[in-house]
């Protein structure tokens, strides 16, 4: 799914799926993650929900990658796969996730193939590795 010529990569997260944010929350449990491969750096705006009785806060960042964090980030693209429409649709129990690639003449998205039978395709298996290591990538 990765080629030479995608140079910027964004992870999208709407909301939670479940658990809803307490009250007095800033916000839902949004997560946009944005790696330059080129440059080599991330930012980020990632709804902080540590807490079900605290209210949910955004924290927000830049900062660049050493080359082995960002290896760890190409790898988790590279297990991407593109899915076909075939196959089960999830519940509402889970955050919806999008990875968009940008490149010279591209911009393509694809959405988690959880919701597959909710969302258009294309559909893309494993997002969920992605995020988690531009979760780790960014914890403070």
């Amino acid at each position: 799914m990765l080629t030479s010529c995608v140079s910027r990569v964004q992870l999208q997260q709407a909301e939670t799926g479940f658990p809803r944010p307490p009250d007095g929350s800033a916000c839902s449990g949004q997560e946009r993650y944005v790696v330059d491969l080129m440059a080599g750096t991330i930012e980020w705006s990632s709804c902080l929900d540590s807490s079900l009785s605290e209210a949910w806060t955004t924290t927000s960042g830049q900062r660049a990658l050493t080359p082995d964090e960002l290896a760890d980030f190409v790898a988790a693209l590279n297990d991407l796969t593109v899915s076909g429409d075939e196959g089960g649709c999830g519940g509402v129990d889970k955050p919806t996730r999008t990875i968009r690639l940008f490149g010279d003449d591209a911009d393509l998205t694809y959405n988690d193939s959880f919701y597959r039978c909710r969302k258009p395709a294309p559909h893309v298996d494993q997002i969920d590795s992605a995020f988690e290591i531009a979760h780790e990538l960014t914890a403070q």
